[in-house]
């Protein structure tokens, strides 16, 4: 654990790591401070090492980013496996026992664990779908997950001498995957329990949150795609480490939604990102993308700054649109049916049939752009839970089906989704614990992904809400009903019997 500066968020990761279902002679904390200068920090580490057998503290001098701290604990650390914590998030209570079986059931090098963040939506969704004891690194998608909040077999980190990058850089988690992705670990990935809790402050103490110089940025960005190349990794690694992040860089914050920065700030963004494609991408990279990806950068290689904007503008006129169709409960199980659909607010994006392919246009300053869509633009989509008091999410039994819009209704794309909830048995982890879930429809059109809350009528759907189940387990009994927000939201509320109604209040989640 790099650690600087924390004040009170470090006390929940403490308390987490002391409840770990491991037990603390199976467990050691080396915790890094990086040269905290208020005081306290230090102080503090060492008197709760004083409490605890298995606690080291380590000193240093300070670097202003967590690798050097993460450095110094990896050569100090004694442990068969290592996992990197960050100072303010927290592990849940059997992660490190779950993710320690299931790395020695398998031989792994690297064990990805579910991670559930607070403060914002659930990363990684494509890992959320199953556990994957040996898993194929480019099949089954395991490199769309490029953050260290996982377990490492240490003698395989030390054995290739792969390190963090030192000083005040960015992206040195991105730049540490690329090099253990590029010397084919034994990979495993553990969807079924919940295992890190990444929480996003809105104060601005994360480090991630701070302003960044976006030529800085994108020179580290391009560092951590070139690194797995220059350790010679698998072509077909390699290929797919650069696929994911041509499909991740329109998620930093300060291209995204380019439509909607301010004119004076454009420019720079705009030429920075240019030259950072042209430098990174090689034009093979565009048949692996969704179309309005693959316009993006095709307007960025040719310096069209006015064609970019109204691609981005095109994409956020597209409105989603979800119609319940049938909803009830089947003994304990909950049903619904949907309709998803997408737009194009003022037919800024239109599909044209040429021949045996489907094209997406949009109107630019010099004239219509188009591209054909590919098969990252079929849409999807699927129902999932995610609870309101602890942030976890979990997917439920789904069906998605395609369905053609029909002429001149002005949808673009359009899906059925068939889902079944079983509150009381789960379907990728256990029965969903007492408290309030949200239920939640997420969906991709044109390859562009969104989340977006069931919604409900209640007065459509009242005989639906006013109906209660419940399920044994042992001498316990749980009730489940389905209810709508404020908001027009479906929320399942699950308690156990004589307990009282669960709290509804802010949405820590």
């Amino acid at each position: 654990m790099p650690v600087f500066e924390p004040g009170q968020n470090i006390v929940p990761l403490l308390a987490s790591l002391d409840a770990q279902s491991l037990g603390r002679r199976a467990v050691e904390l080396v915790f890094v401070d990086d040269g905290s200068r208020d005081g306290e920090t230090l102080g503090w580490l060492r008197a709760r090492a004083a409490e605890r057998s298995n606690m080291v503290v380590v000193s240093i001098a300070n670097s202003g980013w967590p690798g050097r701290p993460r450095n110094v604990g990896l050569e100090r650390a004694r442990g068969e496996y290592v996992f990197f914590s960050d100072q303010d998030d927290e592990l849940f209570p059997e992660a490190l026992e779950r993710m320690v079986a299931m790395a020695d059931r398998n031989g792994s090098d690297v064990v990805a664990g579910k991670v559930v963040r607070v403060g914002g939506g659930t990363p990684y969704w494509g890992l959320a779908g199953r556990d994957v004891e040996r898993a194929d690194l480019v099949a089954d998608g395991v490199m769309q997950s490029r953050t260290v909040h996982k377990l490492f077999r240490r003698s395989f980190l030390m054995e290739h001498g792969i390190r963090f990058l030192e000083g005040r850089v960015r992206l040195e988690d991105h730049h540490f995957m690329g090099q253990v992705f590029a010397c084919a670990p034994v990979a495993s990935v553990l969807a079924s329990y919940p295992c890190y809790r990444w929480v996003r402050r809105r104060d601005g103490t994360n480090n991630s949150s701070k302003a960044v110089d976006p030529d800085w940025y994108w020179g580290y960005y391009t560092a951590a795609l070139d690194v797995a190349d220059e350790r010679g990794a698998d072509p077909d690694v390699s290929r797919e480490l650069r696929r994911e992040g041509a499909q991740q860089c329109f998620s930093r914050t300060f291209i995204n939604r380019f439509d909607r920065r301010p004119q004076a700030a454009r420019h720079a963004y705009f030429a920075s990102t240019a030259a950072f494609v042209r430098g990174a991408f090689g034009e093979e990279v565009d048949r692996e993308l969704s179309v309005l990806r693959r316009l993006r950068f095709q307007t960025l290689r040719v310096d069209d700054e006015p064609a970019f904007l109204a691609v981005c503008q095109a994409l956020s006129s597209l409105q989603r649109h979800v119609d319940v169709e049938e909803v009830g409960w089947s003994g304990t199980a909950l049903d619904v049916r949907l309709r998803v659909r997408v737009r194009s607010d003022d037919d800024r994006i239109t599909l044209e049939k040429e021949s045996d392919r489907t094209i997406a246009a949009l109107a630019a300053p010099g004239g219509v752009i188009s591209a054909a869509l590919g098969p990252h633009d079929v849409p999807w989509g699927s129902l999932s839970v995610r609870s309101v008091q602890s942030g976890i999410e979990w997917p439920v039994e789904c069906r998605s089906v395609a369905v053609q819009p029909g002429d001149g209704d002005g949808w673009l794309q359009e899906i059925t989704i068939d889902a079944r909830v079983q509150p009381f048995v789960g379907f990728v982890g256990p029965a969903l614990e007492p408290g309030t879930w949200r239920l939640q429809v997420r969906s991709s059109f044109l390859g562009e992904p969104a989340v977006q809350a069931l919604p409900l009528e209640p007065d459509v759907h009242a005989d639906v809400l006013a109906q209660r189940v419940r399920d044994r387990n042992g001498s316990e009994v749980f009730r489940a009903r389905l209810t709508c927000s404020a908001a027009s939201s479906a929320m399942l509320r699950i308690r156990q019997a004589g307990d009282a109604q669960p709290p509804t209040g802010s949405d820590r989640s």
